[in-house]
């Protein structure tokens, strides 16, 4: 491999980035394009400020101050962060002018001109990509860390671009502008001068403002790949990660494909499930687990769950979801929520206001954000009033893409459980404040053991390939996990040798599920044009199930040939309606928040239920006229 070659390898494997081709004419284009991209936010801003003083001076109120507060940080007596941002914008531009100056000079004076200018580039776009926004201490002590990287590559750096790089054009990549993330600061202009990308783009600014506010520019320095490559050491460290292939925890990009975002938003209880168990919808093998529950007014419970169809698992396998994978993943369409049952629910991103927003499909689950530049992110749950803390972002290995770990689970009365974990994102310890204390035992990127105290709760095997092969509880005993090639559990023994095997089709269905002694043995026949799916049983009898756009059986038909329907409301969340094969059917109504309030059964006869401010149910009138009141 060429020195070129090896360079162009190591620079890949640390930051996702494209190799840069460009010399100093590109560099100077860039340069343009920051005062174009400077000249363009200024106008914008003219606008969009008159028609927000009209609105304040014209109008008032508590909202109209709020805003009035609110815009200030923007634009106020020509100063703030869209100030700031044009600004920078075009300091930006004079540091790559500067910096194309150096690079056009050291081609005059270092032999290996074309191996050496891109060297410079890619250590320079690298450390401005992990330390823009750090102080020029910091920064002039990496500049160190540049030469050091080239040296290993077998390229002589000049000294004089080095500095360029590791200075100027890393603390000036985007000066004050706190709002704003160094994706939008290095990514673009890199790809501009690399000919990946003809321009900026104005969408990308916006979404760049919110994601950076929201992570608090984890990319520009806050987070544990840029504190990590800060210094000297932190910079080598990195460089061996890449040369190694040590992965970040991070499995990288959860989003669902469009197609698959009403599947993807079901919690298991809401799948229906025919033999051990298998979706009838996707034919996706399902199997959610509880390792332990420490009792509490709020429990704290260790759950996982296996999805045929799942690949967004970290710290037991790429199929597996579970409590220690519960995250927030913030990327360029807005947030997506991993639980650990293995739903996902897909939202826009929350305004920084602290008012929430609902996710596309799934459970009405609020995501708010408290408005803090990298301040906390929460998904509750108003059924239980459980709400979930997400903070700390961590890069993951898909560029323009952020997790934000589960960091705390809170219930009305305040009791908590806390989650702690190293810089890097890895698991360490769960804490409860009614005093339980939980050791999470790690080998790489897998959990080995959970400890309470000196007793191993729970303690788990791996495979060749990294998929988890088996879970030892507290009777000693295993139970085993087999797997196909694409990560897929093939068959599972309990503790007492029962199992149960799975065959799949050329799309990953389950068409055949086998247990001992033909136990629960089921096939299943796929039709998507129909919407249907046939459930098979080892005595021959067949079960059709029809099911809607949003995944939801909306009739079933046993093997005599009797259907039940199923109605669902517009989001496919809430049952309406059940009619059962003689016609008679139940009705379901419920308020604006969700909550059930009436049950009108096919004799006429209705339950009505009334709620409190928490969302409980606070009066019951049964159809005879008697009335509970809780």
């Amino acid at each position: 491999m060429s020195t070129a070659d090896k360079a162009r390898q190591v620079v890949q494997d640390l930051t996702g980035m494209w190799w840069p081709a460009g010399d100093e004419g590109d560099l100077r284009t860039a340069a343009r394009a920051w005062r174009t991209f400077a000249d363009a936010v200024d106008d914008v801003t003219g606008v969009t400020n008159n028609a927000a003083r009209s609105l304040i001076e014209n109008n008032r109120g508590q909202s109209i101050d709020a805003f009035d507060e609110f815009w200030s940080r923007y634009h106020r007596g020509g100063r703030g962060w869209l100030k700031d941002l044009a600004n920078s914008s075009r300091s930006m531009a004079d540091s790559l002018d500067t910096y194309a100056d150096a690079v056009a000079g050291a081609k005059k004076k270092l032999e290996h001109e074309l191996e050496i200018v891109g060297a410079t580039l890619v250590a320079g776009t690298a450390l401005a990509f992990f330390t823009a926004g750090i102080s020029e201490g910091v920064a002039a002590g990496a500049v160190a860390g540049i030469v050091e990287l080239a040296g290993t590559l077998g390229v002589s750096v000049s000294t004089e671009v080095a500095t360029i790089a590791g200075t100027t054009l890393a603390t000036t990549a985007m000066g004050g502008v706190e709002s704003v993330t160094v994706d939008l600061a290095v990514a673009q202009p890199v790809s501009i001068a690399t000919g990946e990308a003809k321009g900026f783009n104005l969408d990308e600014a916006v979404q760049a403002g919110t994601i950076g506010a929201l992570t608090g520019g984890a990319l520009g320095g806050a987070g544990a790949t840029a504190r990590a490559a800060a210094d000297v050491d932190g910079l080598r460290n990195l460089r061996l990660a890449g040369l190694n292939g040590l992965e970040l925890p991070s499995a990288g990009r959860i989003r669902p494909p469009e197609g698959e975002l009403p599947a993807g938003g079901r919690p298991t209880e809401a799948i229906e499930c025919v033999g051990d168990p298998v979706d009838v919808v996707t034919g996706a093998m399902v199997l959610p687990q509880a390792d332990f529950t420490l009792p509490g007014q709020l429990p704290l419970a260790f759950e996982r769950a296996h999805l045929s169809s799942y690949r967004a698992g970290e710290w037991f396998g790429p199929s597996w979801a579970s409590t220690l994978d519960k995250r927030l993943q913030l990327d360029e369409q807005g947030v997506v929520f991993a639980a650990a049952d293995g739903m996902r629910l897909v939202y826009p991103v929350p305004p920084a206001d602290g008012s929430p927003v609902l996710p596309r499909f799934g459970p009405r689950w609020p995501l708010a954000w408290d408005g803090r530049l990298g301040g906390v992110m929460s998904v509750t749950d108003p059924a239980t009033g459980v709400v979930r803390g997400f903070s700390h972002p961590e890069t993951t290995r898909v560029r323009h893409v952020l997790d934000l770990p589960l960091e705390s689970v809170e219930d009305r009365h305040g009791h908590r459980i806390e989650f702690d974990r190293t810089p890097e994102g890895v698991p360490l310890a769960i804490h409860h404040s009614g005093g339980y204390h939980v050791t999470v035992e790690t080998t790489g990127q897998r959990v080995t053991a959970l400890r309470l105290g000196d007793d191993t709760l729970v303690s788990y095997g791996y495979d060749a390939d990294g998929n988890l092969a088996e879970v030892v509880n507290s009777s000693g005993l295993p139970m085993r996990f087999t797997y196909d090639k694409d990560g897929r559990i093939t068959s599972w023994t309990d503790r007492n040798e029962t199992s149960y095997q799975y065959a799949y089709d050329d799309r990953g269905r389950v068409v055949a599920g086998r247990g001992s002694g033909g136990f629960l043995s089921v096939q299943l026949e796929y039709d998507e044009d129909a919407r249907t799916s046939t459930a098979i049983d080892s005595q021959g009898n067949r079960r059709v199930y029809r099911y809607d756009a949003h995944c939801k059986v909306v009739a079933e038909t046993d093997p005599l040939g009797n259907t039940t329907h199923t109605e669902w409301d517009a989001r496919g969340e809430r049952r309406l309606a059940v009619t059962d094969p003689l016609g008679r059917t139940t009705r379901h109504t419920y308020d604006e928040r969700g909550n059930l309030t009436a049950a009108a059964l096919a004799d006429g006869s209705t339950t009505h239920i009334g709620y409190n401010e928490l969302d409980l149910p606070a009066q019951i009138e049964e159809p005879g006229g008697t009335c509970q009141v809780k």
